[in-house]
């Protein structure tokens, strides 16, 4: 998608007491950014490059890899597999990221639980009081500038809390799935659009420029709720540090039509990888 394209703006609001979050943004799935929402977070003045080393830093951690700084690189024709991973250290990591300006790789640490890596950091977050029920799980992102997430929904509602960094979100409603042509649904990515929104090809995909996105920067102090099935994709304008409050939708959410994709996928994200074991046992023992 062109960054000339005109777009309509996520709204953005003030702090809301927790009714009034549930029953004019939960109950209508409704995205909106909430304005100041962790300011007093303590991971707001303290959360630095050198406070990550020094607290953390001897962390051993596995990263996603890219050629592209896309994650995953689903438009990659030569891609072999869902994921890669390489094991470092956290400051090996922060080192690379900070460093790599120049290099078109790409390393993420990506939605990744704080509680179990990094628990001395849990003191630095607080989780929001904006959902009835307490959240699924609490995940870090730590991105370097320039990384992109590939247009993809997800199955439970998120809220995405910005504490250093900026990024950029366009989304689109489950409505629009259709026009966002997903992968088969039998697929390993089907929640993932095949559309590439930096470079969309309309004959390919032609109900595409019928399709009408929402934006919005993410800023520093600032909460994004991403109401589930909402498809999302992410641009990390600069180094990012996020955290992502997961909470269940509720169990009829996982009988629609969209959550049954999520589901085949993952069996078929199964399949795919021990077909890909496979091969490499039969490469290396096999075959020699």
């Amino acid at each position: 998608m062109s960054p000339k394209t005109k777009t309509d703006q996520v709204e953005r609001i003030e702090r809301p007491n927790r009714d009034t979050f549930y029953k004019d943004y939960v109950l209508p799935n409704k995205p909106v950014i909430i304005s100041g929402a962790i300011n007093e977070w303590k991971a707001i003045s303290l959360w630095s490059v050198d406070y990550f080393k020094s607290i953390a830093g001897n962390t051993n951690i596995d990263v996603e890899v890219s050629p592209n700084r896309i994650f995953p690189p689903i438009h990659e024709q030569s891609m072999k597999r869902l994921d890669d991973y390489k094991s470092m250290t956290f400051g090996q990591y922060i080192d690379r990221i900070t460093s790599e300006s120049l290099v078109a790789e790409g390393y993420y640490f990506a939605q990744q639980p704080v509680d179990v890596l990094f628990p001395q950091l849990m003191n630095d977050i607080k989780s929001p009081d904006y959902f009835k029920e307490k959240p699924l799980s609490t995940n870090i992102w730590f991105a370097g500038a320039g990384y992109i997430t590939p247009l993809h929904y997800d199955l439970a509602h998120n809220l995405f809390a910005q504490v250093t960094g900026r990024k950029r979100f366009i989304l689109f409603a489950p409505e629009q799935t259709k026009l966002l042509y997903p992968f088969p649904k039998f697929s390993p990515i089907a929640y993932f659009s095949r559309v590439n929104l930096d470079d969309p090809d309309l004959v390919k995909f032609p109900r595409f420029q019928n399709a009408r996105p929402l934006e919005c920067t993410v800023e520093p102090g600032d909460i994004l709720f991403i109401p589930v099935f909402w498809w999302h994709q992410v641009y990390s304008l600069n180094l990012s540090v996020s955290i992502s409050f997961w909470s269940h939708p509720g169990w009829t959410k996982n009988l629609k039509p969209a959550a049954m994709r999520v589901y085949f996928s993952y069996v078929a994200a199964l399949i795919w990888e021990l077909k890909n074991l496979f091969k490499v046992f039969f490469d290396k023992v096999v075959v020699k």
